[in-house]
C-alpha cells in the first residue's frame, strides 16, 4: 500500500518531466545530442520498474505467509499493479503539467508481468 502511495504522489507535479529533466541535467549535459533520448529512456524505464516492483510487493501480499507460486496469485498481483497504473495515469490526465497515456500503462502491466514472470522462474 505505501508504494502505490509513492506513485500516485509521483503522479502528481513531484514525477513531473521537469522535475526528471532537472535531475538528469546533473548527469548529462542538457546540450548533448543524447540527451532528450536519455531523458525519455530514464522515464520509461522508472515505469517499468517503478511497477515491476509494485507488482512484486502485490504478489507478496497476495500470496501472504505462503510459500510457492500460483497462477491465481500472479493475475491478481498484475491486475492490482494495472488497477493502480490505470489510477495513476488518470489523475496525470487531469495534472496541468502531466499527461497521462495509455501507452504508459501497457509498461506498467509489462513491468508488474515481468515481476510475475521472475516469481514463476524462481518457484520452479
Amino acid at each position: 500500500m505505501i508504494w502505490s502511495a509513492v506513485l500516485l504522489l509521483m503522479s502528481g507535479s513531484a514525477g513531473s518531466t521537469v522535475v526528471t529533466f532537472r535531475i538528469l541535467e546533473w548527469i548529462v549535459p542538457p546540450t548533448s545530442p543524447w540527451f532528450e533520448i536519455i531523458h525519455v529512456l530514464t522515464r520509461k524505464l522508472g515505469h517499468l520498474l517503478a511497477y515491476g516492483l509494485l507488482g512484486a510487493l502485490d504478489f507478496r501480499a497476495v500470496r501472504g505467509s505462503r510459500s510457492g507460486w500460483t497462477l491465481r496469485w500472479s493475475l491478481i498481483a498484475a491486475v492490482l499493479a494495472v488497477l493502480i497504473a490505470a489510477i495513476d495515469e488518470g489523475h496525470q490526465a487531469m495534472v496541468p503539467s502531466r499527461t497521462g497515456l495509455a501507452s504508459d500503462v501497457m509498461l506498467d502491466a509489462a513491468g508488474a508481468t515481468i515481476a510475475q514472470l521472475v516469481y514463476r522462474l524462481r518457484a520452479r
